[in-house]
């Protein structure tokens, strides 16, 4: 068995058969981060491992980047991963009263176009993810549940779009099909000086299926009772093996 030791994830093989947990998209390092994922995968991909279990159970989100990160990995040719992407104001009002952070200076530096009532950023669609060469090829396990939210919605949403991912578990927590998390201004209310934080842009993910308001749907449920809970029983992960073996067979 081999493994990567990381603060974040966690990463094992036995026989032919990749175990990949990851608890969150949020990260202190980008670069730390990108080096742990990219590790992982040229192991995978050395070592000719032909099946993967991506665990990305109780994941509640983070950065989008990061998601995209892990993305890149799983796909085999370009995507474009956005429909379209607007705000319903052009500038920040009030400005002064707003945290002069990274998102507050990304919206502001946004071009974009007028089209009704909203602004559009200009050309998102053309926003592309383009796979990279330790890109995994084998079968592909995800296993989510209902706390797998935010941009790990969008990512599973990515996942089921442009891979053979087969999914195992329960139906995700996260919308697959939007997400208002890309651009959050941060506002000091000037008199209660109750901090607030706005969602300004709404992000359309360009899907290949209909989510119709749900979560991504798992393709085998695998829920746990109490009795499996007590008794430290993973429902959805012995759901993973046993399906790998059949399909070995």
């Amino acid at each position: 068995m081999s493994s990567i030791p990381s603060r974040t994830i966690e990463f094992n093989l036995q026989k032919n058969i990749g175990y990949f947990k990851i608890p969150s998209f949020q990260y202190d390092s980008a670069r730390e981060f990108r080096n742990m994922i990219k590790g992982v995968f040229q192991e995978l991909k050395a070592k000719k491992i032909e099946n993967l279990i991506l665990d990305v159970r109780n994941n509640g989100g983070g950065y989008g980047e990061a998601a995209d990160e892990v993305l890149r990995y799983l796909i085999s040719a370009p995507i474009f991963p956005y429909k379209d992407e607007y705000a319903v104001v052009k500038k920040i009002p009030n400005p002064k009263h707003y945290e002069k952070d990274g998102f507050f200076k990304h919206f502001r530096r946004q071009p974009l176009v007028k089209k009704g009532d909203t602004y559009h950023i200009k050309n998102i669609e053309l926003q592309r993810i383009l796979p990279k060469k330790a890109s995994y090829t084998g079968k592909l396990y995800v296993l989510q549940n209902a706390a797998s939210a935010s941009a790990t919605g969008t990512f599973l949403g990515l996942v089921k779009s442009y891979t053979n991912a087969t999914f195992i578990g329960e139906e995700a927590g996260g919308n697959p099909g939007e997400t208002t998390a890309n651009d959050l201004l941060r506002l000091t209310l000037p008199n209660s000086k109750v901090r607030v934080t706005i969602p300004v842009l709404r992000s359309v993910m360009n899907l290949s299926f209909d989510h119709k308001g749900h979560g991504v749907l798992p393709d085998y449920g695998a829920v746990p009772t109490i009795y499996d809970l007590l008794q430290r029983r993973d429902v959805a992960l012995d759901l993973a093996y046993k399906l790998i073996d059949e399909n070995q067979k």
